[in-house]
């Protein structure tokens, strides 16, 4: 963007437009940094969704799998629910049935 935006772009922009016309001119002289300063905006706008868009298209054959279990304790440290070995074995046998079972 620093190449749009520069002053030297501008000023040579402005010269290659010069009609000879005053009004016209100062019209254009006047109309050339908001237009850059348009251009520059819209290209950093247009920028996270061009790389959203850029990574859905990546990732559109890609399958992610979250595996996570949840454990409540209270405010002096005690746990409720399974224990932890148990919460291992089902998150185990989840992984083996996942890794057989692949979606086409």
């Amino acid at each position: 963007m620093e190449g749009l935006e520069g002053a030297a772009s501008q000023f040579g922009l402005i010269s290659a437009l010069r009609t000879g016309n005053a009004i016209v001119d100062m019209a254009i002289c006047m109309l050339i940094p908001l237009l850059f300063g348009g251009i520059g905006t819209i290209m950093k706008e247009s920028s996270p969704m061009l790389k959203w868009l850029l990574n859905k298209w990546q990732t559109r054959n890609q399958v992610t799998r979250v595996i996570a279990y949840e454990k409540r304790t209270n405010s002096w440290g005690y746990s409720f629910g399974t224990s932890s070995s148990q919460d291992n074995l089902l998150q185990s046998a989840i992984l083996l049935y996942l890794s057989k079972h692949t979606p086409d």
